[in-house]
């Protein structure tokens, strides 16, 4: 598919071509709209561009290299994973391991222990000395993805490195500059993710010296906090979530209360704190940043 206009109309068939896995080649004077996605964040997902002063945000492509095999562990309850055939066509030998407690069928069937403990089952499963940790809606882009991560894993030194993430074309503004300084693109600073697991390649090894914690979430931060981890903003993933009240507070008290038991500060700890924050929760995205203020009100509570 090739996309010359980037209105409204043009990023919904961005989002669907990506989703179906049809390679998209963007149009020479292709323009966000105000207000909109930036060209780095929508390029990552093309396979091609006109205008060669954009290849340069353009995802790693197939590489003539040395063998390599990687095992992939992706949790799932969906029916499908997002990532399947993009990770079979990677330029390394991938072995996924799909931890399925859903309705997909060709997984190993694994029941939900929550985020550490269930990855450390697919750890333990895994065959290769690099493990990718994934989410079953995040979709790698181009195929020297894990190559990518695996190279800076090995020219840092680290135990692990992390990927960044780019939203999906029609997300919302507060996503998207949600994840810009999360995962910043490359040249635009340092990350302020610690270590996620919505893809994240590890030594296989240092993660059975050293398992996650057994907690219900935050494990990858947990664990970045015992080990060298680097950022790596050239090898990308697409991964967004839409800003639903109900999500926003189960995630965000649960994961609050995790940092708030392992010695970080509660943000919202007061009833006056939770008052004075209030102002702020108003406008177009208020269900969303109300869900995310009561979750760190109730966690900073416990």
């Amino acid at each position: 598919m090739r996309i010359d206009r980037l209105d409204r109309a043009g990023l919904a068939a961005l989002e669907a071509a990506v989703r179906g896995g049809e390679p998209v080649r963007l149009g020479r004077g292709a323009v966000p709209p105000r207000g909109g996605p930036a060209l780095d964040e929508l390029v990552p997902l093309c396979h091609a561009v006109d205008d060669p002063a954009l290849a340069r945000w353009l995802p790693p492509p197939a590489r003539a290299a040395a063998p390599l095999a990687v095992s992939v562990v992706v949790p799932t309850h969906r029916s499908r994973p997002l990532g399947l055939a993009a990770f079979a066509a990677q330029d390394v030998e991938a072995e996924v391991i799909v931890l399925a407690n859903g309705p997909y069928t060709d997984g190993v069937r694994v029941p939900w222990l929550g985020h550490g403990a269930t990855r450390n089952t697919g750890v333990r499963l895994a065959r290769h000395p690099y493990v990718l940790l994934t989410v079953d809606d995040a979709l790698p882009l181009g195929a020297a993805f894990l190559r990518t991560l695996v190279d800076a894993l090995e020219a840092g030194g680290h135990d692990a490195v992390f990927a960044r993430q780019v939203p999906w074309p029609t997300s919302d503004p507060v996503t998207r500059a949600r994840l810009r300084a999360w995962t910043p693109p490359p040249g635009a600073g340092p990350a302020r993710a610690t270590l996620d697991n919505v893809a994240a390649l590890y030594r296989r090894d240092a993660l059975l010296r050293d398992p996650f914690d057994d907690v219900p979430t935050a494990e990858d931060w947990l664990w970045a906090r015992r080990h060298r981890v680097g950022y790596v903003p050239t090898a990308v993933v697409a991964h967004a979530h839409p800003r639903r009240f109900r999500a926003l507070y189960d995630r965000t008290r649960t994961t609050h209360a995790v940092l708030h038991a392992h010695g970080e500060p509660a943000p919202i700890s007061s009833v006056f704190g939770l008052v004075s924050a209030l102002p702020s929760v108003l406008g177009r995205d208020a269900p969303g940043a109300l869900g995310e203020l009561l979750g760190q009100w109730v966690a900073g509570r416990g």
